[in-house]
C-alpha cells in the first residue's frame, strides 16, 4: 500500500515525450457526461477513470462498449480516437482489457519556394502531413485497499502491447489519412504501465484524483521515432442532488501535446434518473491551455442515456458534437451492475 500511495505522489514528476498521444475515449457512460467522471467512477469503467472508486461503487459490475470520436478530414490537424473496452470490477479488485486507437496530423518542415523552412499545410497538392497511430492493446488487473473514514485507494497495473507507426501523407489526399493503418509499417513494443487513483466519500458527494499512464510508456516507430503515452493527472469532485442528480466537474493538472497544439481538459457534467429504467447525462469539455493551441478551446458537448433492458443489464448510448476541432462521433455499450 505504501507503495501505491508513493507512485501517486511521484507520478507529478515532469518527463520528456518524443510524440505524445491524445486520451483514448474508454468508457460510453464517462463520454456521455463530458468526461467529468473522476470522481463518479463507480461501475466496472473505474479501472480506466479513477481505480480507487471501485471500493464505493457497486458490488459487482461489467462494462462493455466502445467509442469513436474524430474530427472532420478538412481540417488542418484531423484527428481519430477509438476505444472498445472490457472490464470487470468488485470492491476491492479488477480486470480489464481495452483496445484503443490514436491517429493523428502534425505538420512537418517544408522548405518554400526561397529556401525557408515552412509549414507543410497547403492545398497545392505537394504538400504533406505526417500522420502518427499508435493502437494499444492494454490488458490490466486493479487492486483496491480502504484507508477509512471515506478514503480508499487503488492500482490498474497494465500490460500494453503498442504498435506504433509514422508517415507522410499528400494533404491533396485526404483518404489516405483514413488509410494510414495500410500505408505505414508499425513496429509493436510491450510495456508496463500503471494507473493510480484517490476517492474520498462523504455524505452527499465525493473528490477523487487519478494519475493515468504513470510510467509514460514510449512505443517505437519502424523510422526510428517514437510515440509514448503522456502521464496525466486529473481531479474531480461530484455532488449527489436529490439522490437522483448528480453533477460533476473534472480538471486536468498536465497538459499533452496534441495534434491540435498544447490540451488541458476541462469537464462539467450531470447525470439523472427520471425513471426507475432509464438514466438521461450529458456534459460538456473543452481545452483551458486555449493560448497554446490554434484551435482555441475547442468545446465539445455530449449527450447520453442508459435503460435497463433486463434486470441489471443496462444499455449505454452517447453522441458528441461541437467544435470541428474538438472530437464529434458515439459510442455504444452494454453494463451488467449488481
Amino acid at each position: 500500500m505504501r507503495r501505491l500511495i508513493f507512485t501517486l505522489l511521484i507520478a507529478s514528476s515532469p518527463a520528456a515525450a518524443v510524440f505524445a498521444q491524445s486520451e483514448p475515449p474508454v468508457g460510453v457512460r464517462a463520454t456521455g457526461m463530458g468526461g467529468a467522471f473522476v470522481a463518479v467512477a463507480d461501475d466496472a469503467s473505474a479501472v480506466f477513470w479513477n481505480p480507487a472508486g471501485l471500493a464505493s461503487g457497486s458490488y459487482f459490475s461489467v462494462a462493455l462498449d466502445a467509442n469513436r470520436l474524430e474530427t472532420p478530414d478538412s481540417t488542418s490537424f484531423p484527428h481519430r480516437r477509438s476505444a472498445f473496452m472490457l472490464a470487470i470490477g468488485a470492491p476491492a479488485l479488477g480486470l480489464s482489457y481495452f483496445n484503443t486507437t490514436v491517429t493523428r496530423a502534425a505538420a512537418v518542415p517544408a522548405v518554400g519556394p526561397a529556401g525557408a523552412a515552412e509549414i507543410g499545410l497547403g492545398r497545392n497538392g505537394t504538400d504533406v502531413i505526417r500522420v502518427e497511430r499508435l493502437e494499444a492493446h492494454h490488458i490490466g488487473a486493479t487492486v483496491v485497499q480502504s484507508l477509512g473514514h471515506g478514503l480508499a485507494v487503488g492500482a490498474t497495473v497494465r500490460l500494453v502491447r503498442g504498435a506504433a507507426s509514422t508517415g507522410l501523407v499528400s494533404v491533396a489526399d485526404l483518404g489516405a489519412f483514413d488509410r494510414d493503418g495500410d500505408l505505414f509499417p508499425s513496429k509493436g513494443t510491450t510495456k508496463a504501465d500503471a494507473d493510480v487513483g484517490l476517492m474520498l466519500v462523504g455524505a452527499v458527494g465525493k473528490l477523487g484524483v487519478a494519475v493515468r499512464n504513470a510510467f509514460e510508456p514510449r512505443f517505437s516507430t519502424p523510422d526510428g521515432d517514437a510515440i509514448t503515452l503522456d502521464r496525466r493527472i486529473r481531479a474531480g469532485a461530484s455532488l449527489l442532488l436529490r439522490q437522483a442528480i448528480r453533477v460533476a466537474a473534472d480538471v486536468d493538472f498536465t497538459k499533452a501535446a496534441t495534434s491540435l497544439g498544447q490540451w488541458r481538459d476541462a469537464a462539467v457534467g450531470a447525470e439523472a434518473r427520471p425513471a426507475r429504467r432509464t438514466w438521461v447525462r450529458g456534459g460538456v469539455h473543452w481545452n483551458t491551455a486555449a493560448g497554446d493551441s490554434p484551435a482555441g478551446a475547442a468545446p465539445i458537448g455530449s449527450v447520453g442515456g442508459s435503460y435497463a433492458v433486463y434486470g441489471s443489464v443496462v444499455a449505454d448510448g452517447q453522441v458528441s458534437f461541437g467544435s470541428e476541432n474538438g472530437d464529434r462521433g458515439w459510442g455504444v455499450g452494454l453494463r451488467f451492475v449488481f
